[in-house]
């Protein structure tokens, strides 16, 4: 007796993408077809499809072909132009029934059975007046819904055109008065009677008009100067997510979840800690075993077995973690590392919906969390951020990520970068790209000159603040009308090598940014591989609560980046930590991968669009310090100059004599002291000696020179003169 076979099942393995893209494009087929009914009706088919739809539709159906059309666009390609997106979708919906009501309601007959429909429900509930009043208000309400230009907008532009008229009958008159006055051979003279509006810098709001002067042989245009910023006469071009590569959709090997369960549970029965797994959580790089404890069991004999469990699960890096208790919920975590973690696309995360439907212009993508759901954060929240992770850990990728999240969001006008990178071979990729306001920053004794820059552009910007009378980036750039000030995102990639130069000067820098820069949009990310106390002080940290850790090798150095232990059983690859500024707990997050052809393709995309516009301020050398003593005119003691005086006349310099001749006390004269030896007046003591480098009745050293000991930075060195 022969054995039937079994019979086979036949499946359609298609991808819900592919299945989004054939009804896409058979919506723009159906559209089609019926905008051709509407030009060309007398055919067969198309004959068909005018009947039906001015049946339906009545005057709505010349919109809603249209509407067909852009649903399908919108579904091929999830865009966000201001003309092409989901809000002009619903509203052409909108716009044709309301076309179609109207028609009904105005003309019988006319608005097919959706107006028909529609109108008269209305009548029946409100009136016929009232129907009409409803109908209308909600067309033009739609006009403007589509439009996405509010009420205030189009009357400040009608404004803008009475205003530009004016101008125009006062410029045709000054005009006339000029002919007349050449005309008579008059000699040219100043003449005050007419106003300009001058327009001020592009970083300020229009406080009113500045009268100047007009001669009345040249014309004087009224004309408002176009802005100076970079890239404010065109358009922007947001790069595209196919600059990046397509997502590797391999699953990770997670082992057998069930029987790896069964495991957890038999291990703490052997000692006595009744537990069960009441849920699983599927992640890109670790699963976890949440665990619902007996009544009366610590909560520090779980945590303390988890080498025990490491061992009873063959993890595959001979450990777990334990997060007790999970965040919101009365669970103990066990996170097992999969046998092979599953990669995670930069574009995914960016075509997320969490991104998509973002309005923050400082939104950036963390990566997948232990649920394999898009963690993103706004910069502008955090609102600085420390990074810290070992070599391989991942550090440097997730830099790149943040980068690639404000690039793609951001244009020049809206977001600026400062990329330090001592080591030359992580941020340099990015030099030359219209986002930097200087070229990236390799030298680490330019370095401090960038947070004293920043600190001067933070205080400038409150002083704007305060004659706009407005406390907030957001606010002034509303009030002047256009993006009148850009965020800046300074991010460093090896904090440590820039506290060796300038350790007091940088900190105290560092300090004044993360306590007041918030406001004006300045915002810091800090990355360093040794997160020491000597790199991250207690003045740093105390600052930027936000903080990220990638694999560290010891649980000191977890505990003095995220407070907590946890760090060193991390997985290395972009497995992180990340703690919020409003909770303490860490988030565990798989990190996405940028490879260096996105990175390429992206810079070279970028550079396409036009030059950086570089400010050589944001690395000159600062007037600073050395060793705590002041070299700048500002920061010097009153009686600097007199001191100066007093030394070169006598030709020898101490203490005493300062203290003596200027009848200050010891301290004060010693530092007037140090001020001289910074400032290149005289030399360093020699014993208890100074030699003055100034002879007597020479020109005496500008503020801006320095011996050689003393700035090994400048271009020059002023020599005395005998």
């Amino acid at each position: 007796m022969s054995k039937r076979g079994r019979k086979k099942k036949l499946k359609l393995n298609v991808k819900p993408e592919t299945l989004k893209s054939v009804s896409a494009v058979f919506l723009i087929l159906f559209g089609a077809l019926c905008m051709w009914s509407l030009l060309a009706p007398s055919y067969n088919l198309t004959s068909v499809f005018y009947k039906y739809m001015k049946s339906f539709f009545g005057y709505g159906m010349y919109i809603f072909p249209i509407s067909l059309i852009y649903t399908g666009i919108i579904m091929l390609w999830p865009v966000n132009y201001k003309f092409l997106n989901l809000r002009v979708v619903i509203g052409l919906y909108f716009l044709f029934s309301l076309v179609s009501a109207l028609a009904e309601s105005f003309i019988k007959t006319k608005g097919g059975s959706l107006g028909f429909f529609i109108s008269n429900i209305l009548a029946t509930n409100i009136g016929y007046i009232g129907s009409l009043i409803v109908l209308i208000l909600a067309f033009t309400a739609t006009l403007i819904f589509i439009s996405d230009i509010p009420v205030p907008a189009i009357h400040a532009f009608f404004e803008k055109i009475s205003l530009n008229r004016k101008n125009k009958l006062d410029k045709e008159e000054d005009e006339e008065f000029v002919e007349e006055e050449e005309s008579e051979n008059f000699e040219p003279q100043v003449n005050y009677g007419s106003k300009y509006a001058i327009l001020p810098s592009y970083s300020e709001p229009l406080e009113g008009e500045v009268i100047i002067p007009k001669t009345v042989s040249k014309k004087v245009s009224d004309k408002p100067e176009k802005p100076t910023l970079p890239y404010s006469d065109k358009v922007w071009d947001y790069p595209s997510l196919n600059l990046l590569e397509e997502p590797d959709n391999t699953p990770p090997d997670r082992g057998d979840v069930k029987a790896r369960a069964r495991i957890i549970e038999d291990t703490f029965s052997q000692f006595k800690i009744g537990v069960k797994v009441v849920e699983t959580n599927l992640g890109p790089t670790v699963t976890q075993y949440a665990l619902e404890p007996d009544q009366g069991i610590r909560i520090n004999a779980v945590t303390a077995l988890s080498e025990n469990l490491a061992l009873s699960l063959a993890s595959p890096d001979a450990s777990v973690r334990i997060q007790a208790p999970i965040p919101g919920k009365s669970l103990i975590g066990i996170e097992v590392p999969n046998n092979t973690r599953s990669k995670v696309a930069l574009k995914t995360l960016l075509n997320s919906e969490r991104m998509k439907n973002s309005r923050n212009k400082l939104e950036i993508v963390l990566g997948l969390d232990i649920s394999g759901h898009v963690i993103t954060y706004n910069i502008a929240r955090m609102p600085h951020l420390l990074v810290a992770g070992a070599t391989g850990s991942g550090k440097s990728v997730f830099l790149n990520s943040l980068i690639f999240s404000i690039l793609f969001r951001n244009s020049p006008e809206e977001c600026k970068l400062i990329l330090i990178d001592p080591k030359r071979v992580e941020l340099v990729a990015y030099d030359g790209i219209p986002h930097l306001i200087s070229p990236v920053v390799t030298d680490i004794k330019k370095a401090p000159a960038v947070f004293k820059w920043a600190v001067n552009e933070m205080d400038r910007r409150y002083k704007l603040f305060e004659s706009a009378k407005v406390n907030h980036i957001d606010k002034y750039n509303e009030k002047s009308g256009f993006q009148a000030l850009p965020n800046i995102v300074i991010i460093v990639d090896e904090m440590a090598e820039i506290m060796m130069e300038e350790p007091a000067e940088v900190e105290k820098a560092i300090q004044r940014i993360t306590q007041l820069a918030r406001a004006v949009g300045i915002h810091l990310v800090l990355a360093t591989q040794r997160p020491s106390t000597n790199v991250l002080t207690g003045t740093i940290k105390a600052n930027i609560p936000t903080r990220i850790s990638f694999k560290l090798p010891s649980q000191i150095d977890s505990r003095v980046i995220i407070e907590q232990a946890g760090a060193e059983k991390l997985l290395g690859k972009g497995d992180m930590l990340f703690v919020p500024p409003e909770d303490s707990k860490p988030i565990r997050i798989q990190g996405p991968n940028v490879s260096d052809p996105e990175i390429n393709s992206l810079v070279e995309f970028l550079k396409g669009q036009g030059e950086p516009e570089y400010n050589e301020e944001v690395t000159k050398a600062p007037s600073k310090k050395i060793d705590g003593v002041a070299v700048s005119e500002d920061e010097r003691d009153d009686l600097y100059e007199q001191a100066v005086d007093i030394v070169v006349n006598a030709q020898k310099a101490s203490a005493t004599l300062l203290q003596t001749r200027l009848s200050v006390g010891y301290a004060r004269a010693a530092r007037i002291l140090d001020e001289l030896e910074a400032g290149g007046v005289v030399s360093p003591a020699e014993g208890n000696r100074r030699k003055v480098l100034i002879k007597k009745d020479a020109p005496q050293l500008d503020d801006e020179n320095s011996s050689e000991n003393n700035f090994e930075n400048s271009e020059e060195v002023v020599e005395s003169i005998s």
